[in-house]
Order: structure tokens, then sequence, then C-alpha cells
């Protein structure tokens, strides 16, 4: 079984500009649309997923395996995008003059904003509480207000975790969408039928 640089036709010490290239390249030599083999663009297509995360590929070389779980929460975020351009493509009127692929990079670019903005408010409020836990003192018995406001730097400490894991989530897509161009120049639903195929409708 060829391992994914074989499939991808890179070295293993090879960079990520040349993962990239070559991912493309491949892609679009192995297409369904263009004539390509389906089940080859997918093995590609996989392929550059892992070798495109630092973090799975550094798995990958290390045990030669691929974690599933990630590869779920890949589908699951792949799934999202398809939902996202749908909802776009709902709402254009000019579906053959608009890219919907820059609305939907401009759709997830937002939401980490927004979401970097949220983090940045409960950073101050946590670090508010923890200023303030350092001045409560109880004279006597069981300090429950320190308790209570450590609960809540808690709580705000896993919210924090949460929207951060959500940013990664939102960055992998845009990464998705690094491989698709809405071909605002053709006639007709071709480029349409390209997009929703390549996405895996």
């Amino acid at each position: 079984m060829a391992t994914l640089y074989e499939t991808l036709g890179v070295n293993k010490d090879a960079t990520p500009v040349q993962i990239k290239a070559a991912y493309r390249s491949k892609a679009k030599q192995h297409h369904p649309d263009k004539g390509g083999d389906e089940a080859l663009f997918k093995q590609v297509k996989a392929a550059y997923e892992v070798l495109s995360n630092q973090a799975r590929r550094k798995q990958y070389d290390e045990t030669g395996q691929v974690d599933d779980t990630e590869l779920q929460d890949e589908a699951r975020l792949r799934q999202e995008l398809i939902q996202l351009i749908l909802g776009i493509l709902d709402q254009v009127l000019d579906v053959d003059g608009t890219d919907v692929v820059k609305m939907a990079r401009r759709d997830l670019n937002t939401v980490i904003r927004r979401n970097r903005e949220a983090i940045r408010t409960a950073n101050n409020k946590v670090s508010k509480y923890q200023r303030a836990l350092c001045r409560m003192r109880c004279d006597s018995g069981e300090n429950l207000l320190a308790i209570g406001i450590q609960n809540h730097i808690d709580i705000g400490l896993v919210y924090i975790k949460g929207i951060e894991k959500t940013i990664e989530g939102i960055e992998k897509q845009l990464m998705m969408l690094d491989s698709y161009i809405y071909d605002t120049e053709s006639h007709g639903y071709g480029h349409y039928v390209t997009l929703t195929l390549t996405l895996g409708v």
C-alpha cells in the first residue's frame, strides 16, 4: 500500500508549500469532472488532509497511522461547510455571477473575528475574577465567596477553550476552501455541479 507521501508524489521531508502544490496538481489530474478516477481523487484528498495538518502529519510520521477521530471531525467540518455553501446559494439572486466560495470565506472569517472578540472579553472577565480572588479573605470558616469566584473562573476557562476549538475548526474549513474556485465566467450550471460534487454532495 502506498504511503500518503507516495499518493501525493512528494518526499517525506516535503515542505507545506510542496505538499499543497502536489495536491493541487494531483487533484486536477484525478478529478472526476475532468475524466479522472474518483477513487484516486479521494485518496489524494485524504492524503492532503493529513499531510497539510502539522499535528496529524507528525502522528502519521511517528506511527504510520491516521487518527480516525480526526477524520470524523474533518468529515463533520466538511459537512458544515457544505451546509454553509448551500445556505449562501439559497440566499443569492445571481447564482451564476456571485462567487459563493468568496462569500463563504468572508462569512467564516467574520465568525472567527467575532469569536476572537468573545475570547478577549472572556479573558478580561476571568482576569478580573482572578484579581478579585486574590483579595477575597474570610475571617472564619470556609471562604464560600472565593469558592464561588473560582467556580466562575473555571467556567470561563472552559468557555474560552471551547471558542478556541471552534476557531480551530473554522480555520480548517478555510483551508478546505483553498482548493475551490467558483467560476463566475462560465455559462449554465457546470460550475455549480463541479463545486457540489467536489465537496462531497
